[in-house]
């Protein structure tokens, strides 16, 4: 990749991306360290030193198994959206983008549309309809995990929770149903009465998001979106279980699925800081020591959020040699031809 833009505008640079990352990885540990001082740093400590390495396998364990649903999911939706890529390398590229985890609100994910538009020829009017049947699969998931742990000290959160669910379920249909969507753009373009090519370019972005947005499809991806982000929250039931929390499986959802909302709506790198202090506020509300809240937060962040960053980078040199492979040989060009 190169370091500077490419020349679709797209910032794809390795430095970018690496000053995210640290960037990130700084403000989790400044963020983890002043929790820890106010909980209590040697309890905190202590309970890290109860985590073994049958203990530490097991939630990165759970960890691939969301990652790897997710990926499965992208190869669907690819095909659904009727794209041709191999699986392998688009599973690559699936990988690849969450080296970008820790950019605001993840939108250096689209790095994956990059990867399409350079190797394969996908103008991104066609590809933006995966990032975001992507991202609605996932929020749908995080809604109704937390729908499902909804009730005892977290029934004060219906309401936070019914408007997420109308806020996502509203940019399900207005995003994957062209029905709905295209009369808001031809509206939007009389209202303005200029850049047409532009509205044009929405009008063919969204028309290719209605393919994804079938319901077999949609529902196929809400599954493993609910499978990958199940596992995570099993982890962190796992790792309370270690530490001598007494949290329910559905409470242990409730907790890993609001926070991570809470992060995304932020719009933080990563979700930082607004993650963590939701998962730690929640823990504590259901009884759990500050001092086990805290290691608790820091241990399945790390084998969430750094995990996949880490993955990320394995992943990123690799797609991008495939991914120069395939633009030398001229495969964009044809693909882009046959778009």
């Amino acid at each position: 990749m190169d370091r500077s833009s490419n020349r679709e505008g797209m910032p794809v640079g390795l430095g970018r991306i690496e000053k995210w990352a640290i960037g990130g990885a700084v403000a989790f540990a400044v963020v983890a360290i002043i929790a820890g001082i106010l909980a209590g740093g040697p309890e905190a400590l202590h309970q890290l030193g109860r985590i073994g390495p049958g203990v530490a396998l097991a939630l990165l364990g759970l960890s691939l198994i969301n990652y790897l649903a997710r990926t499965v999911r992208w190869l669907i939706f690819t095909r659904g959206a009727g794209l041709s890529v191999p699986a392998g390398q688009n599973g690559l590229y699936y990988m690849a983008g969450l080296a970008m985890s820790t950019t605001p609100g993840k939108l250096g994910e689209a790095v994956r549309l990059w990867f399409l538009r350079r190797g394969h020829g996908y103008p991104y009017e066609r590809t933006a309809g995966l990032m975001i049947a992507d991202r609605l699969s996932d929020a749908a998931a995080a809604v109704l995990l937390t729908i499902a742990g909804l009730g005892g000290v977290f029934a004060g959160h219906g309401m936070a929770i019914a408007i997420g669910a109308v806020v996502v379920g509203g940019a399900s249909i207005v995003l994957l149903a062209p029905r709905w969507s295209l009369p808001i753009v031809n509206l939007a373009y009389r209202i303005v009465g200029r850049a047409p090519r532009l509205f044009g370019r929405v009008r063919r972005m969204l028309l290719h998001a209605g393919r994804l947005g079938s319901p077999g499809l949609y529902l196929g991806g809400l599954v493993l979106a609910l499978i990958g982000w199940g596992a995570e929250a099993y982890a962190l039931k796992v790792l309370l279980d270690v530490f001598g929390a007494d949290v329910t499986m559905l409470q242990a959802a409730f907790v890993f699925c609001f926070a991570m909302l809470v992060g995304a709506a932020a719009m933080l790198p990563g979700g930082l800081g607004g993650t963590e202090v939701s998962m730690f506020g929640l823990l504590v509300a259901l009884g759990v020591q500050a001092d086990v809240a805290v290691a608790a937060t820091a241990v399945i962040r790390v084998t969430t959020l750094w995990f996949a960053v880490l993955l990320g980078f394995i992943a990123l040199p690799i797609a991008t040699r495939m991914m120069r492979a395939d633009e030398a040989a001229g495969h964009g060009v044809a693909a882009g031809g046959a778009a």
